[in-house]
């Protein structure tokens, strides 16, 4: 609401928009992202697989086990996700705010995060489920920091814009962060002795 509130008092017009299925980004996210993981790291997790931590080594064997056919659905729906926000960016809304993550950063070590919903996920899961629309449609997306949650850790919003927006995705943001999170508030003062 933080988000939404700024925006309209840089005059900014807030529609609600109808995003795509959850569940279907998911998926195919999943597929396809962890297969493009795997076929980076392939070589490297061969000859060294003790190096990679286990939820790593799961997720890129997750990405190896891929077959054509999920691809091939996924990219299908990687199609129509995108096609559905440029539609969406060029007739209803110049942008979309969205969350970055649903919880502040989590602390270094963590494994579990505990979302919104109350419901714990893996912290890699959670850091990536908010902005998987983008990486699947390659829209331009700005992460830009909004305060501390009640941990006194950061929390974010992204703004996407359409294909070729990037100035506007950054003029977004450059207006919207001062605002969200003022400078003065961002460092506590330091005690000098």
């Amino acid at each position: 609401e933080r988000t939404a509130s700024a925006l309209r008092s840089l005059g900014v017009e807030i529609v609600s928009v109808d995003l795509p299925d959850a569940l279907a980004t998911i998926e195919a996210g999943g597929h396809l992202l962890m297969a493009e993981t795997f076929a980076q790291h392939a070589e490297q997790l061969a000859r060294h697989r003790e190096s990679y931590g286990p939820d790593v080594q799961l997720q890129l064997d997750f990405g190896a086990a891929c077959t054509a056919a999920q691809l091939l659905a996924a990219q299908r729906v990687r199609v129509r996700l995108t096609s559905h926000l440029e539609h969406l960016l060029s007739t209803r809304a110049e942008a979309l705010p969205l969350p970055t993550i649903a919880f502040e950063a989590p602390r270094i070590g963590e494994d579990l995060v505990t979302g919104d919903d109350g419901a714990s996920y893996p912290v890699a899961i959670g850091m990536a489920a908010f902005t998987l629309l983008q990486n699947l449609t390659g829209l331009p997306a700005v992460a830009l920091p909004v305060g501390r949650g009640p941990m006194g850790l950061p929390t974010s919003v992204q703004i996407t814009t359409g294909s070729g927006q990037e100035g506007l995705a950054l003029a977004f943001a450059h207006q919207l962060e001062p605002l969200l999170w003022p400078a003065s508030e961002r460092w506590p003062a330091i005690e000098r002795a």
